[in-house]
């Protein structure tokens, strides 16, 4: 098992992360022939700020997904250091932003998530299928609210926050990174297929925390690195992602 560099020099994890992790932000030479987009400081400070600390509010929770989901505009970010959105998100801190041609009901989702926030914690913590499972029930006001646009990705995204980065984001390109890291495959000259997450409807969803995603926790795991207090990793495997 190992990383290259885009000359295709075989590299540890400490030199992997060394090469690949600074071009994640805007400022620093991108990493050429692997096409990926650079993200702000200034954003990534607040968002980890966020997840140092607890939700406290429904602008955190807005950050955090926004962040996940692509929905910010890093370099106008970085400039005037504040949080600019992309167009169909612009008004997101203030009423509920579009999703897929719906509205994703963030107000509702802010709303369960402040008013169970301790549990939650907890659960994340201890238990955290069941805090995903109750992240995708919603229970609020006396019944279940399916926030459509929120997935198991995003919900696992929730889990890393309410867990203070116990439980690491799930990213499609860093799992493609883990598995040409398995297969020893070079930069640009394999494409990895990466399996989807089961959906939070499936029944598979309820053992996701001990099946598919810890399946990828393992392989982090198995790289010997401080994961859960150093983000250069997952901003090393992003990038690499991006080039199979």
């Amino acid at each position: 098992m190992a990383f290259f560099d885009l000359e295709g020099h075989e590299l540890n994890t400490n030199e992997f992360v060394e090469y690949y992790s600074p071009s994640y932000f805007l400022g620093v030479e991108k990493r050429t022939g692997i096409r990926y987009s650079q993200g702000s400081r200034y954003v990534e400070d607040v968002v980890m700020d966020i997840m140092n600390s607890h939700f406290e509010s429904r602008l955190d929770i807005v950050r955090a997904l926004a962040w996940k989901m692509g929905r910010i505009k890093h370099r106008e970010s970085q400039d005037d250091q504040r949080f600019i959105y992309t167009s169909d998100w612009e008004e997101c801190e203030q009423i509920n932003p579009m999703r897929y041609g719906r509205v994703l009901d963030l107000d509702t989702l802010s709303r369960y998530i402040i008013n169970n926030i301790e549990l939650l914690e907890d659960l994340a913590d201890n238990s955290p299928n069941e805090c995903l499972l109750l992240l995708r029930n919603c229970n609020y006001e006396g019944r279940n609210h399916n926030i459509r646009g929120i997935g198991t990705v995003y919900l696992i995204t929730l889990l890393f926050f309410l867990s203070h980065g116990m439980y690491p984001i799930y990213d499609r390109f860093a799992m493609a990174a883990l598995l040409a890291h398995e297969r020893n495959l070079q930069p640009n000259n394999m494409h990895v297929v990466v399996n989807s997450m089961p959906g939070k409807w499936d029944a598979s969803f309820e053992t996701v925390c001990e099946n598919e995603y810890q399946e990828y926790i393992n392989r982090l795991e198995d790289l010997q690195f401080d994961y859960r207090h150093d983000r250069r990793l997952d901003r090393a495997l992003w990038i690499y992602g991006h080039a199979f």
